[in-house]
């Protein structure tokens, strides 16, 4: 938060500003959620899946979104009703060759790009004899009702137009080799938002490859992702009002936008994105392995003050959900300082131990690092500057400990608790220009019921 508060009263003309003690922010909330699933088989060749989700409700917490039901909030409602899953399913008789046709989840391999749901079709075609499976969506309403992250600034609600279209090619046939070959293309077409102000239009292309390879007692992944294509911003051709001298400029100038088509600026994109861990099995019971994740791009403004939303490398999304720890770069809720795992700009490592203490308990400890991809610019900043304080520019962003046990008393219930710290680091203060808010403490305690 602002270090810096004003005194000045109603009746005062001027104000001064005096340095408030360090800020703590504290949020105690409990958390709902329930999901019901109905299959239908009316026939040996067709399959219904209606899945209905009730939640998040929450409570205790007073940040919740003033959106209604239906709309990713709670608002005036008592509860966030929503079909997540409402399909159709025409196979043959060994289901090895699907049509689907509905609202349904589709991601790319571990959400790095993608993890969402929508309303469109899906083809699907299992070739046992190539030990392949092949995957073919096209989606035409995407759920965005989580937060934006195509950078238009607003497709923050549930199954706006959209045209994507992802292919899947999943491969198994070496002993302890999996990979999965993708390609996403996403068309955002609307020039105008729900009150008519124009917004940036895309046009972006994805290519991934996914591998996951075992030898003996080592592991390997890697995850390597191009990201291509344009986004198109509004530009205007005519002097801004306030340039203009005299009413009849002004008025002539007026009259001029309202009949011309609107222009639009295109901008290139050519990112890149990835993963990799290599794991070693200790023993049956005790595992390690260290692991790195990042994308292109810069974190930010750029150097001379410019937006960094239309650098060429730059990496984009479509609807993601990627986790790497319980703070710094998290999709499973709570609190979140790279929300669904956003990692433009961003480069994190880790190391993580997991070991199974009993029969029915595991355990992980993990310590990550966060550094940006290009240092943060500080010469704008308003707090956390370089004079008088002496501090400079900085790409370390904190770095995080993680504590996770889980319980499973029985096989249909898992329990889950956390405890996960952060020591923000100076690149991340430069980067939202403040000066205290060193630490982040979230508990976590979470009960999963099957049935």
């Amino acid at each position: 938060p602002n270090p810096y508060q004003s005194s000045a009263s109603s009746s005062s003309s001027t104000g001064t500003s005096t340095p408030s003690t360090n800020c703590r922010e504290q949020s105690d909330f409990y958390k709902a959620r329930f999901r019901l699933n109905l299959a239908f088989r009316p026939s040996n060749y067709v399959d219904v899946l209606y899945g209905l989700e009730v939640g998040d409700v929450d409570f205790g917490d007073t940040s919740s979104g003033t959106s209604g039901p239906g709309s990713g909030g709670t608002g005036s409602g008592s509860a966030n009703l929503e079909t997540r899953e409402l399909k159709i399913k025409i196979h043959d008789e060994k289901d090895t060759l699907s049509f689907t046709a509905g609202i349904f989840p589709y991601g790319t391999p571990n959400g790095f790009v993608s993890a969402t749901s929508g309303a469109g079709f899906l083809l699907n075609w299992h070739a046992q004899d190539w030990y392949s499976e092949f995957e073919l969506y096209y989606i035409k309403k995407e759920d965005q009702s989580r937060v934006d992250r195509d950078s238009n600034g607003f497709s923050d609600a549930n199954y706006k137009d959209v045209d994507l279209v992802l292919g899947n090619w999943k491969y198994s046939g070496i002993p302890g080799y999996r990979s999965e070959l993708y390609g996403l293309y996403r068309a955002d077409n609307r020039p105008q938002d729900d009150s008519g102000a124009f917004k940036d239009t895309s046009k972006l292309y994805w290519g991934g490859w996914y591998q996951r390879y075992r030898w003996k007692s080592f592991s390997f992944m890697l995850h390597v992702i191009g990201n291509w294509g344009y986004v198109y911003t509004d530009r205007n051709e005519l002097p801004r009002e306030d340039l203009l001298q005299g009413t009849e400029l002004l008025t002539l100038a007026t009259n001029a936008e309202n009949y011309l088509p609107n222009q639009r600026e295109k901008s290139e994109v050519a990112a890149g994105a990835g993963e990799a861990e290599i794991g070693y099995q200790i023993t049956d019971r005790y595992k390690i392995s260290v692991a790195i994740a990042g994308a292109s791009g810069r974190r930010g403004i750029e150097p001379d003050n410019r937006s960094v939303d239309y650098r060429k490398d730059q990496f984009h999304y479509a609807g993601q959900a990627y986790q790497f720890s319980q703070i710094a770069v998290d999709s499973s809720g709570g609190y979140s300082l790279f929300t669904l795992g956003d990692l433009t700009g961003l480069v994190v490592r880790g190391v993580r131990f997991d070991a199974q203490v009993f029969e029915s308990v595991d355990m992980q400890i993990g310590y990550y690092s966060l550094h940006s991809y290009r240092t943060p610019t500080i010469d704008y900043n308003q707090f956390f500057t370089i004079t008088p304080g002496g501090k400079s520019p900085s790409a370390f962003f904190g770095q995080e400990v993680d504590w996770e046990i889980k319980w499973r008393p029985f096989s249909d219930l898992t329990l889950t608790g956390y405890i996960a710290y952060f020591d923000a680091g100076d690149g991340y203060k430069i980067l939202n220009d403040v000066e205290f808010g060193d630490r982040a403490l979230e508990v976590m305690i979470s009960a999963q019921q099957r049935f």
